[in-house]
């Protein structure tokens, strides 16, 4: 079994450079993933063993697996996203929604008065996974603080997808 978190957060991992997690599995061992050599996984070997997970190819000792831990150069912010400290002028997010779907999410969000061509938005799609990993970012300095908001607003838009995807109506 597999915690679903751990999925995103592979995926978050996977696709930002300076990202890092601990997972732990059924006998409490500490599996630490990143790109730096202290790891005891890079995120590209780790996404092959989730990937495995999720189509029922478990590997030993990795038979129960679960999220402690996001970090490296990620951190959490306000918004429920994270930024990288490496490029902290874009927070990111991670849903378990098709690219499609994400990227419908982002054309609607209310933009609230801030010019279009000063948004940024990055969508990678991973679909072995089945997570989106979603960027968002204002390119013009003087309207930087307006950020958290907009962010905020994407990564409920986000959720409420996925909720909405999630939800089978009869």
């Amino acid at each position: 079994m597999i915690d679903e978190r751990l999925e995103l957060a592979t995926a978050l991992v996977h696709a930002l450079p300076g990202g890092a997690l601990v997972a732990v599995n059924d006998t409490g061992q500490k599996i630490t993933v990143g790109r730096h050599p202290s790891a005891d996984v890079n995120p590209c070997r780790w996404r092959s063993v989730v990937v495995d997970h999720i189509q029922g190819r478990v590997q030993p000792p990795f038979a129960d697996l679960s999220l402690c831990e996001i970090g490296g150069s990620l951190e959490r912010v306000e918004s429920g996203g994270f930024i990288d400290r490496a490029e902290p002028d874009r927070q990111w997010f991670a849903a378990k929604l098709p690219p499609c779907v994400a990227v419908q999410v982002l054309r609607e969000v209310n933009l609230k008065g801030l010019p279009e061509e000063v948004v940024s938005a990055s969508v990678r799609p991973d679909l072995e996974l089945g997570v989106t990993v979603v960027g968002v970012g204002i390119d013009a300095p003087c309207m930087a603080n307006a950020l958290d908001t907009l962010a905020a607003d994407i990564g409920g838009a986000l959720a409420v997808a996925e909720l909405c995807a999630s939800i089978s109506i009869a």
